[in-house]
């Protein structure tokens, strides 16, 4: 279940994944949240499962106001193409990617493109 709390005073959202059981993501995910131009954060709950992901090619392509987002619990080890995963996404300014497992991910360019920091990748 995708759960968005809007604020119609700033037009900015959040959003929430919540699932019984949890939510898997399809193996291709790219795109996934591409274009979510006002969303502030996306809290994930630990219940979306991406063991099967092999691809998160611009899954957060153009959040522009994304700065909130916890990836923790991604499992990334069968991921390929991770390729402008965060491309633009301007108001990132600090993520923790220490679990990812980037030992299969054939294509990481641009990971970060048009980010803060994102010369610095």
């Amino acid at each position: 279940m995708l759960y968005v709390n809007y604020s119609q005073e700033d037009e900015m959202y959040d959003i929430y994944i919540v699932g019984e059981g949890g939510v898997d993501a399809n193996s291709n995910s790219s795109y996934l949240f591409y274009g979510f131009e006002n969303c502030t954060s996306i809290n994930f709950n630990d219940c979306f499962c991406t063991s099967n992901t092999t691809d998160m090619s611009h899954m957060f392509s153009y959040c522009l106001w994304l700065s909130d987002i916890d990836l923790s619990s991604f499992d990334t080890s069968n991921v390929n193409y991770m390729n402008g995963m965060f491309s633009y996404c301007r108001a990132l300014t600090e993520i923790d990617l220490s679990n990812f497992d980037m030992s299969n991910v054939e294509d990481d360019e641009d990971m970060f493109y048009g980010c803060p920091a994102g010369d610095n990748y």
